[in-house]
């Protein structure tokens, strides 16, 4: 790297979440230390606000759904502010080593080009990313240079690419235990003399407002049992075989996963006398539509009381980011 620069994008997506056949209210603003020109493209509830050019130039702008009044007497939606914003751009050469395994891209740590950005909700939060309908369509520098691996038969639909491995991963959880972050790149870096990375993908967020704790008392212990904890209808199932002689059960839930799982916060099982149960996670099984939780259970019981905490009234964020950073190399 011949000259490094600093470089800071702020996207601050102020609007208004409303139920799912209600419209959003959108306000953009970008902000850009030194002068960096990059491209925003947001997106929230179907409605679009575009600026480009100098981005230490740009003016907020307001952009309705549908220009409509909203009528009197009706409730107004919370406002909702998600700020994003680009906290970091690492690039290191793979080692001969890692050259001839071949190494596939795992984040900032690994061989190759990471973009991260952090997230951050002012109400509920940001507690997942859906990486399996989250779109890439660029991710390369000035020269030509793709810095995702991708198959001789790229099979590209629409623009959009299918990297070889991963090209999206989770930083750090949001929701209640801070900002959210999450990191896009690939394995190749940038060919020498090149001065910008520029990123156009889709990043699909679920955020979510608030906690919730549902709680049933005595759901009989025996395989087949069906039990509604608010998320989801679960299924009471034995430990897999071959585990031995433990103590437990097992809770099966079908739907989207990538999407339910994050949505829950905590277990808690309770005895008759309203004790609770020490908390024993015991692993999981998982497919794309079905996940089952184990637990361990130190005692042989026919019932127990189970409560479930989970993340309530979630809403799908599209995060269109198109953008291109100088990096000075």
């Amino acid at each position: 790297m011949k000259r490094t620069c600093n470089v800071l994008l702020t996207l601050l997506i102020a609007g208004m979440l409303w139920a799912q056949d209600d419209r959003a209210e959108v306000r953009v603003e970008a902000h850009a230390e030194g002068g960096a020109k990059v491209q925003v493209r947001v997106q929230v509830d179907g409605v679009v606000v575009q600026q480009g050019g100098d981005v230490g130039k740009a003016k907020p702008q307001d952009t309705a759904a549908t220009g409509e009044a909203k009528k009197d007497g009706e409730k107004k939606p919370e406002k909702v502010d998600v700020t994003v914003k680009v906290t970091g751009i690492a690039v290191r050469k793979p080692t001969e080593a890692e050259r001839e395994r071949n190494q596939t891209w795992y984040g900032a740590h690994s061989p190759g080009t990471t973009l991260s950005l952090e997230t951050h909700a002012n109400t509920g939060g940001v507690i997942a990313l859906v990486a399996a309908r989250s779109k890439l369509r660029t991710l390369s520098d000035d020269l030509g240079t793709v810095l995702v691996r991708l198959p001789k038969e790229n099979a590209a639909k629409d623009g959009v690419l299918k990297p070889e491995g991963t090209w999206l991963r989770i930083w750090r959880i949001g929701g209640n235990r801070g900002p959210f972050s999450f990191q896009i790149g690939g394995p190749n870096v940038p060919a020498e003399g090149a001065m910008t990375i520029t990123v156009n993908a889709e990043i699909l967020l679920l955020w979510a407002k608030e906690q919730k704790t549902v709680k049933v008392k005595d759901v009989k212990l025996k395989p087949g049992t069906k039990v509604k904890l608010g998320l989801a209808e679960m299924e009471v199932t034995e430990l897999p075989a071959g585990w031995g002689n433990q103590q437990g059960f097992g809770l099966k839930y079908t739907g989207d996963v990538e999407v339910l799982r994050p949505r829950i916060v905590a277990f808690r099982f309770y005895k008759a006398d309203g004790s609770e149960y020490p908390r024993r996670g015991f692993g999981s099984s998982r497919s794309d539509k079905q996940e089952t939780r184990y637990f361990r259970i130190d005692e042989k019981v026919k019932q127990i009381t189970m409560e479930l905490t989970y993340w309530d009234q979630t809403r799908e964020l599209k995060l269109p980011v198109d953008l291109t950073t100088g990096l000075g190399f």
